[in-house]
């Protein structure tokens, strides 16, 4: 995490905000960060894996424009994610690129 993140985290519990809301806002925040670049998020429900660019975050839902994914009948779509339901994301940062899977 980020110390502008850290820092976040640590005003917001210093108000003595509840640690669930905190997590929200602190993953709020780094998806808003991240708004444009791309991203790969697993999910527990369907689509399961995504991979595509962060195109906004609204309250604690991402929208995100898939790119790929293993049902190909929405990929090019727009998907909105609640944030507790992500598992694990990984934002692609230079030197950490995310692969891609369909052909050019």
């Amino acid at each position: 995490m980020s110390d502008h993140l850290h820092e976040t985290a640590r005003e917001l519990a210093d108000k003595g905000m509840a640690i669930n809301d905190i997590r929200q806002a602190v993953l709020s925040r780094t998806f808003e960060d991240a708004t444009g670049k791309r991203v790969l998020v697993m999910t527990p429900f369907f689509p399961f894996l995504i991979i595509g660019e962060i195109m906004n975050v609204k309250s604690d839902f991402v929208i995100i424009k898939i790119e790929t994914t293993h049902i190909q009948e929405i990929e090019g779509q727009r998907i909105r994610i609640h944030i507790d339901d992500i598992d694990v994301f990984h934002i692609e940062e230079e030197g950490n690129p995310i692969p891609s899977f369909n052909e050019d």
